[in-house]
């Protein structure tokens, strides 16, 4: 093995590690698993929605607002008691940060917010 080949190994492991403690992250935020307190959110006409599970139960935004909405909408999970909040880009928009008008009806909808987390 030449070094242009060990390094695309090497490159082609390092985007399967990020990928994989990326998911990680993003699974450990508001899935009612480490925190069964959250709720779970959808930028929709310029506004937050928030939905929360009932009796115990998950809830998920395709359940709520419907995928044909919420795959083209800023979204997320948010955990109320450790201020932990994900926002997941519409596909469109991924490489691009979250816009500061989504940024500010956020921080009205969730007065307790400890970590931002991008996806």
């Amino acid at each position: 093995m030449n070094f242009r080949q060990w390094l695309e190994v090497v490159e082609t492991e390092d985007e399967e590690d990020a990928a994989q403690k990326n998911a990680e992250l993003y699974f450990s935020i508001g899935h009612g698993d480490d925190d069964p307190d959250y709720v779970v959110w959808a930028y929709i006409d310029g506004k937050i929605q928030i939905a929360e599970p009932e009796d115990g139960g998950d809830v998920t935004h395709g359940s709520v607002w419907g995928h044909s909405v919420t795959d083209r909408s800023f979204k997320g999970r948010y955990e109320k008691n450790t201020g932990r909040l994900s926002i997941v880009k519409p596909e469109r928009l991924r490489f691009y940060g979250t816009p500061t008008v989504v940024m500010q009806a956020i921080h009205r909808a969730f007065d307790y917010i400890t970590d931002v987390h991008e996806f």
